[in-house]
């Protein structure tokens, strides 16, 4: 993915997606932990 396309909001959700995985000691970045970003869940 080319994070250079994406506005910056989208590159916020990605990185708080990624640090909703690492918390949860996830592996993967899945749907759901950026749909949880998305929605400010993952805070």
């Amino acid at each position: 993915m080319d994070s250079n396309k994406l506005t910056q909001m989208s590159r916020q959700a990605v990185t708080d997606a990624q640090a909703l995985a690492r918390r949860l000691s996830h592996n993967e970045v899945d749907t759901w932990h950026l749909l949880s970003a998305l929605l400010g869940h993952g805070r």
